[in-house]
């Protein structure tokens, strides 16, 4: 099983059918499996008796070391939101060690599933030689700050929100290093860069500020410096066009949603132009993909996956490579994982030319400035609550509201608004 160039690592299938569905659950079993069997055939080997639970604590933590460890899997497994890689690392373990389903604490006589614990324990033990998720992700993509290495990487043209957080700052540092050179001049060429390279230039500018800014919570610098001065100048005329737009179109009679609706219309129109030429460029053929779909609940059941655009996408797309032109329905949840187990392997190529500007879109909830700004506008106009300015821009901002959270932080915005003009 091979997933088409350029979709594997991402939120394609981190998030798709191919990845919850198929790959996670399937390693986990087999390779909890077989590291519980291993962990007793050296116990045995050795002249020692099995210790069950030992062997399967370590058998889970093993795969769960190789895989996504706390990764939703398929609902034939149980409900999505609650069972995990983890549990189905866990349950393998388990039946190959041979331990009970249940386990009782002692004194309380609490009944515990032993799939679970175990599952649970080897997530943290193997958590134990390696930092968090957020700083593995940034190590892993280092070596994107290369040239021509990855279009996913924090320094390529897609904004992922993990990867920004060594991208830009690793850039910055190598040129604060060269000789003569000084924080306005690294500022400035970021700058550039980023608006010459980028998919979505704006949320590349305001994602690299959004993180510079936390960076110096703990401690700024050079660095730090040179990043929140490239990018503040393009994070201010972003943020003055959105209020004033808003401003403009709600005393014209338009609602929030229909504001930001029209915003993410926009930024997905903007992402899919501006990633096909540099994907033509690249690739020196024509490259062009346009979503005739984008929506949520492709294949779960649960309200969650209902809710957010990240968590189960629909995908369809009118995808042009060269002189040929094909259109693709279920994208994720279907084509993918079709092509990965070699049906319809023609469509690879097309696969690959939609994939970094799909990351694009599903990532968008790294800047939510689309659904922020226009339910602030609308809260200190006095038009609206703060609560419901901030829920119906999140309901309409189905790009940018991709996650959850959204709507929490733009009340919050609101509120400041609403407290500002009430002085």
């Amino acid at each position: 099983m091979t997933s088409p160039e350029g979709v594997g690592g991402g939120v394609m299938v981190g998030h798709g059918a191919l990845g919850e569905d198929v790959i996670f659950p399937g390693m986990a079993e087999r390779g909890a499996t077989i590291g519980t069997k291993a962990m007793m055939d050296a116990m045995s080997g050795a002249g020692m008796p099995s210790q069950k639970f030992l062997c399967a604590l370590f058998g889970a933590a093993a795969i769960l070391e190789i895989i996504h460890p706390d990764a939703d899997v398929a609902e034939e497994y149980g409900p999505y939101g609650k069972v995990t890689s983890a549990f189905v690392a866990g349950r393998a373990a388990v039946r190959t060690a041979g331990l009970p389903e249940k386990l009782h604490v002692r004194i309380t006589g609490k009944e515990i599933e032993t799939a679970k614990l175990i599952g649970d324990l080897g997530l943290i033990l193997k958590g134990y030689r390696r930092a968090d998720g957020h700083r593995h992700h940034g190590t892993r993509r280092d070596h994107f700050r290369f040239r021509g290495r990855d279009l996913r990487g924090g320094a390529g043209p897609v904004n992922p929100p993990l990867g920004h957080i060594c991208g830009d700052a690793v850039i910055a540092l190598m040129c604060l290093l060269e000789d003569g050179s000084t924080e306005q001049r690294v500022a400035s060429s970021l700058r550039e860069r980023r608006l010459g390279f980028s998919f979505d230039p704006e949320t590349a500018m305001v994602a690299m500020n959004i993180v510079a800014r936390k960076a110096t919570q703990i401690c700024n610098g050079p660095v730090t410096d040179a990043l929140i001065m490239s990018s503040t100048p393009m994070v201010t005329k972003a943020l003055y066009a959105r209020a004033a737009r808003s401003y403009d179109d709600l005393e014209a009679g338009k609602t929030v949603g229909e504001i930001v609706r029209a915003m993410d219309e926009e930024r997905q129109l903007l992402v899919e132009q501006r990633g096909s030429d540099f994907l033509t460029k690249a690739k020196g053929k024509t490259i062009k993909v346009h979503f005739t779909k984008i929506s949520k609940g492709a294949r779960r059941s649960s309200k969650m996956a209902a809710r957010w655009l990240a968590f189960d996408p629909a995908l369809d797309a009118e995808v042009t490579v060269g002189d040929e032109t094909i259109h693709m329905e279920g994208i994720i949840n279907t084509v993918i994982p079709e092509v990965a187990q070699g049906v319809g392997k023609k469509r690879a190529p097309f696969l690959t030319a939609l994939a970094p500007i799909a990351s694009e879109l599903l990532l968008a909830g790294n800047v939510i400035m689309n659904v922020t700004v226009p339910a602030v506008v609308a809260a200190a106009m006095g038009k609206m609550s703060a609560s419901d300015a901030a829920s119906e821009a999140q309901a309409a901002g189905l790009i940018s509201a991709g996650i959850p959270g959204t709507k929490a932080k733009a009340e919050a915005a609101a509120r400041v608004a609403i407290d500002t003009m009430g002085l």
